[in-house]
């Protein structure tokens, strides 16, 4: 189906209508006139279309619909237009065959990756049968706002490894043999590829609710990815994960909705400005394991706590309850709700433990007995440390280097020392403030800094911020395969910090770095 006419669409659009082919919800795309250009099975069911019968919408802008007309849309439609998000407009139409259904619209603008609007996508509902589906639609709506995350997350990951794969390429290409461990690198660039591509897949998939032994160190580490991309800059993402496997039965998309739903809760009790913590241990305790009817002698639990201003006694047991909520209009009343029914699926037990400030939630669930897959093992990669050399344009030159991508980080390494740079490479904001006082106290400090915008431990402006204000004189690079925001780009320009997006090739990165 090529439904595209006025333009060749951007690569997402491709990615959207395969994600949304087999939606249980109705979905819909514009083009950036406004123009209906694809719908999904799920919503020519609701129309009462044939399989083989031509849409009769195609082509005509949604404001032209007269059903959206009558229902007052006109004007919603045009904040859509201007960029604005259109939510829960309920309108009534005929099916083909005549039956009365009421259809409920989300709808928000696509961007490409300058920022500009390419078109419009919809996420459709049938309302008709009232109350008993507003709990399976309000699920199906958050599933959709996961599978936008998920795509951030994952366009900022592919960078990252272009960026890499590049790299690595510029390198080969300059007279240096790929001996066996660089292209081992490169296969393992190639297969985490492909497994942020599955990622993607495995978010949009609908539930089936059936588990699979999986590490269980791998979803909660996604979630974590999904969270530092998606709750904005000014909430830090901690992780800590045990060092061996913690092998569970899961329902990886599920448990992605479930934790995902913590996650957004924490945000909007911080007002979006915070710090959001999980860490997951295995905890031994036979009596526990044989009271609760869980296998062996261990089970894994997790801990997820905000700094928020915490839940007040007086509804703190009720907030497992469909529909309760704490945040007035502004909430469906389900995240919670979710967490618990997701938690149970799978054997387990969530509460809602005292703390002296913020939620702190506990998650505990039966380990699996039996034999799973690595841990992403494509997640380490390994650039061979034998690249060495020296000489222009960067002789002399002493460089801070952040980024918490392993293979970019290496690669950087050895890419700007073959091109005379003395590098420090650390994979997060502490370790990067950490180095630059040392480097201080040596009487060494630091030329310039090229610093990636989504790190553990500190954000990105946090942390461009604190570098500023200890060393004046320092060239900042900022980089990420996301472009920053409006209000992200103007403090970044207060503070004098270039941006360089990725992916980017070595050449252009020596240009930066030696551009003041």
């Amino acid at each position: 189906m090529a439904p595209f006419d006025n333009s060749a669409p951007p690569d997402h659009w491709r990615t959207l209508v395969t994600l949304a082919e087999d939606a249980p919800f109705g979905v819909l795309l514009l083009d950036r006139d406004g123009c209906i250009v694809w719908e999904n099975d799920a919503l020519r069911t609701m129309l009462g279309l044939a399989p083989d019968q031509a849409s009769p919408v195609h082509g005509l802008r949604l404001s032209e619909l007269p059903n959206l007309l009558d229902a007052g849309a006109g004007v919603m439609f045009d904040q859509l237009i201007a960029g604005e998000p259109m939510r829960d407009m309920l309108v009534d139409f005929k099916t083909a065959v005549g039956r009365p259904v009421s259809l409920s619209f989300d709808a928000q603008a696509l961007r490409d990756e300058s920022g500009a609007i390419s078109g419009y996508w919809a996420v459709v509902h049938d309302a008709t049968g009232g109350g008993r589906e507003q709990a399976g639609r309000m699920l199906s709506v958050q599933r959709m706002e996961i599978i936008g995350l998920a795509a951030t997350g994952v366009i900022h990951d592919l960078n990252n490894l272009l960026t890499a794969l590049g790299g690595t390429l510029e390198v080969v290409r300059g007279g240096h043999s790929a001996g066996p461990e660089l292209l081992a690198a490169l296969d393992g660039m190639v297969r985490r590829s492909r497994d942020i591509a599955g990622r993607l897949l495995e978010v949009a998939r609908p539930g089936t609710n059936q588990r699979e032994p999986m590490d269980l160190r791998t979803p909660v580490r996604q979630a974590a990815d999904l969270m530092r991309h998606g709750l904005g800059p000014r909430v830090h993402v901690d992780l800590t994960l045990p060092h061996l496997q913690v092998p569970a039965l899961c329902d990886r998309t599920a448990l992605l909705q479930c934790f995902f739903n913590l996650g957004t809760n924490a945000r909007d009790a911080m007002a979006g400005a915070g710090c959001v913590s999980l860490s997951l241990q295995v905890v031994r305790d036979r009596s526990e394991c044989e009271r609760r009817g869980w296998p062996g002698r261990r089970y894994a639990r997790l801990l997820f706590q905000d700094d928020g201003p915490g839940i007040p006694a007086e509804k703190a047991a009720r907030i497992f309850e469909p529909f309760f909520t704490t945040k007035g209009d502004a909430g469906t009343g389900m995240g919670l709700a979710v967490v618990q029914r997701t938690v149970a699926d799978h054997d387990g037990r969530v509460d809602l433990l005292p703390s002296e400030s913020g939620a702190c939630f506990r998650i505990e669930l039966p380990l699996y007995l039996g034999p799973v897959e690595d841990d992403e093992p494509t997640r380490t990669l390994t650039v061979p440390l034998s690249l060495r050399g020296g000489g222009p344009p960067l002789e002399g030159m002493r460089i801070l280097l952040a980024d918490d991508e392993e293979a970019l980080r290496l690669m950087l390494r050895e890419a700007l020392t073959l091109r005379g740079a003395e590098v420090t490479a650390v994979p997060d904001g502490p370790s990067a403030l950490a180095a630059l006082q040392t480097a201080q106290d040596d009487g060494t400090p630091f030329h310039a800094g090229l610093i990636d915008m989504h790190m553990p431990g500190l954000s990105g402006l946090d942390l461009l911020t604190a570098l500023r204000g200890r060393a004046a004189d320092l060239s900042l690079l900022a980089s990420s395969g996301l472009e920053p925001g409006p209000e992200e780009a103007a403090e970044m320009a207060e503070l004098g910090v270039r941006f360089l997006p990725k992916p980017f090739t070595l050449g252009v990165a020596v240009e930066a770095l030696l551009t003041r």
